[in-house]
């Protein structure tokens, strides 16, 4: 079975209206087999094929049976003949020829009516606006020339890019338009300035070699646009707080509102002086004196920029009171700070002293003979003396001495004179007879034996009793002289012990009183001022 569709109404309009056409499909039972194609389960869908400048609503029908019309309205602005077909499609197994349902829709002109005004002519501006009329990008110029009542022709409407910079009067586009209602002219001046300015800054005082500064750091700025011109310029900045790594920053900006930041870093700035302590060594004594050099150290500080140079250590090594050191910090940033010790004494030189008086150095004197004791004179040009001086080791006893005169200034620095002298002890002859002095004298106990002895100092004789310290019997065992020869005493005297110078036998005679203790021995002993001394030995009977 063939089944055709079929188009029907009016295929010619007027621009700006519309026709509507009816489209069924016919049920022909030509194949000789009875009932309509389009009536089984499967709709059959007829689609619109119409040109661009057609529209068609709807754009496709449905079909469940035939010889049944459904209308599709045409509508077209654009004269001209445009050519209007379908297509059809069905699940099912019908067949359909499209051909009946083709056809022309001819749209002719719209009349006219008579036009009395120019084109309008309206700019499109494409770009970033900046500030004060100025683009800070490209900018792009199309126009829209618009004249519904006739046709138009311009000129120099087309886009146009301005991609650079202009200066202050701008780039001037023009688009014209003629029509029949008569002729428009719009114009737009363009600035572009997409450039941004300059600025560069400036410090003062500039950074010393180690990169600090110990005042007041201004940052200045200069600044420069050649196409809009600046509209802003940052003032002068002064860092006055003390820190390490600082930094100003500022920012330009010009006319089209196109901006420009510099920044001035490692700004440092340290105006505390550094610390500097002193120490000496050694310390001075009690009185404030130094007898050797004195070395003044340094130890210097600094908590931001840190330390430069420290003094070395000073040594002091005048003599002289009164005398200082003074040593010197100096920081990063090139502060200083200075300390001072004072009142630093030295004083190397010993003393002079002498002894006045007293034994000659080098002398001999006999025992009793001896000058008296010296004294001594001193003196210091510089510290002065610390204390009078001193005497000392005087004796006026048997033997080699020295006597020293000691002084000390009050700088510790001490000196001496001396003198060596000897004191010569007194010559002592006897015991004469009746006793030995080589023997064990033996005598009967309770008799009174004479001791008779010389004392001489030099060549002169002593005669005074005075001269004899002691005259003593001591007890000794009798064992202990066994082995000397023992010689009786053949005189004897009467009376007690007593001593005294004969004058006519130009000698001292004591008399001893033994005691009565036979067959005990004793040693006498005479003994004189200067410890000289004669012994003897004895066993009574």
């Amino acid at each position: 079975m063939q089944n055709d569709v079929v188009a029907g109404g009016n295929g010619t309009i007027v621009a700006g209206n519309s026709t509507t056409v009816n489209y069924r499909i016919n049920g022909n039972n030509g194949d000789g087999q009875p009932g309509c194609n389009a009536a089984d389960a499967t709709p059959a869908t007829v689609t619109i094929n119409a040109p661009a400048a057609v529209t068609a609503s709807p754009p496709s029908l449905s079909f469940t049976s035939c010889d049944t019309n459904k209308p599709v309205t045409f509508a077209s602005s654009t004269p001209g003949d445009y050519d209007i077909t379908v297509s059809v499609t069905d699940g099912g197994a019908g067949s359909y020829n499209t051909n009946p349902a083709k056809f022309r829709l001819h749209v002719d002109p719209a009349p006219q009516p008579s036009d009395t005004t120019p084109p309008v002519i309206t700019p499109n501006i494409s770009g970033t606006l900046g500030d004060n009329g100025w683009y800070t990008s490209d900018v792009t110029v199309s126009w829209n020339v618009n004249d519904p009542e006739s046709s138009v022709a311009s000129t120099g409407c087309g886009p146009t890019t301005i991609d650079t910079d202009t200066d202050e009067d701008g780039t001037t586009l023009t688009c014209s338009a003629r029509s029949a209602g008569g002729t428009a002219t719009e114009s737009v001046t363009i600035k572009r300035d997409a450039t941004a300015p300059s600025i560069t800054a400036t410090r003062t005082p500039a950074a010393n070699a180690n990169g600090w500064n110990n005042e007041d750091v201004t940052v200045s700025f200069d600044c420069l646009d050649a196409t809009s011109g600046v509209a802003s310029c940052p003032p002068a900045v002064t860092v006055s707080t003390e820190g390490k790594g600082q930094s100003v920053t500022g920012t330009a900006k010009d006319q089209a509102g196109n901006s420009a930041s510099a920044t001035v870093s490692d700004i440092n700035i340290d105006k505390t002086a550094p610390k500097i302590t002193a120490t000496r060594t050694p310390a001075a004594n009690a009185n404030g004196w130094n007898n050797e050099d004195v070395t003044v150290s340094f130890d210097c500080s600094d908590e931001l920029s840190e330390i430069a140079s420290c003094d070395s250590p000073i040594t002091v090594s005048t003599e002289g009171a009164g005398q200082s050191a003074t040593g010197t910090a100096k920081d990063k940033a090139g502060n200083s700070a200075s300390t001072t010790i004072n009142d630093i004494n030295i004083d190397m030189t010993a003393p002079s002293v002498s002894l006045v008086g007293g034994p000659a150095d080098g002398g001999s004197y006999y025992f009793g003979s001896v000058p008296g004791a010296p004294t001594s004179d001193a003196s210091d040009a510089l510290s002065g003396l610390d204390g009078a001086s001193s005497v000392s080791g005087y004796s006026a006893a048997v033997g080699t001495h020295t006597v020293t005169a000691t002084a000390k200034d009050k700088a510790g620095n001490t000196n001496t004179a001396s003198a060596t002298y000897t004191v010569k002890a007194w010559t002592l002859r006897g015991f004469y007879q009746p006793v030995d002095m080589d023997r064990l004298n033996t005598v009967k106990n309770g008799s009174t034996v004479p001791f008779k002895f010389e004392i001489f100092a030099g060549s002169n004789e002593l005669t005074d009793p005075a001269n004899v310290k002691a005259f003593s019997a001591q007890q000794v065992n009798c064992s202990s002289l066994s082995a000397v020869t023992e010689d009786a005493i053949e005189v004897t005297t009467t009376g007690g012990t007593s001593l005294r110078y004969d004058t006519t036998g130009g000698q001292f005679i004591n008399n001893w009183k033994t005691p009565a203790k036979p067959g005990y021995c004793y040693r006498v002993t005479m003994t004189t001022d200067d410890g000289s001394h004669l012994d003897a030995n004895f066993k009574l009977k």
